[in-house]
């Protein structure tokens, strides 16, 4: 009896591919920004929007949310995703509409649960309304300082 042993060489390849569809600029997904992160902003507003933007926009457990980039820093315009792909735009603009909708989100907030914070959290968070949204210069420049070197370290 004659026994052949066939040996074959299997070789197995896994191809992973990982397709990131990232959301268009103004339509990020939000859900890391919860209330507990609200109240907590709430608590600390003078640099919560830099926060607030690292969390949505350079958050690395959500990749799909980088819809904004720097091209050149010391250039007034940056990089944002929309329907069509990446397009040029006004820096300084796009920045204060950032700024202004993450601040309503959090006002918003705020107002429907103005009762659960302490008197002292109210007036520091009152002042704070009050200066951004007459847009006090020292304040709109930290803040714009703020962002700028967020922006910077995630070119």
């Amino acid at each position: 009896i004659n026994n052949e042993m066939n040996i074959k060489d299997n070789t197995i390849t896994n191809t992973t591919n990982n397709n990131l569809n990232l959301n268009i600029f103004g339509k990020e997904n939000l859900e890391m920004v919860t209330d507990e992160i609200k109240k907590e902003m709430i608590k600390g507003p003078f640099k919560m929007m830099p926060k607030l933007l690292q969390m949505i926009y350079f958050n690395k457990d959500f990749p799909e949310n980088h819809t904004m980039k720097l091209v050149n820093k010391n250039k007034e315009i940056m990089k944002i995703r929309d329907k069509d792909g990446w397009k040029l735009v006004d820096k300084k603009d796009t920045i204060d509409y950032v700024l202004e909708d993450k601040n309503y989100a959090i006002d918003s907030y705020f107002e429907e649960n103005e009762a659960d914070f302490s008197k002292f959290v109210k007036k520091i968070y009152n002042n704070f309304r009050r200066l951004f949204d007459n847009r006090d210069k020292e304040l709109w420049k930290q803040i714009q300082r703020d962002v700028d070197l967020l922006l910077w370290n995630n070119m």
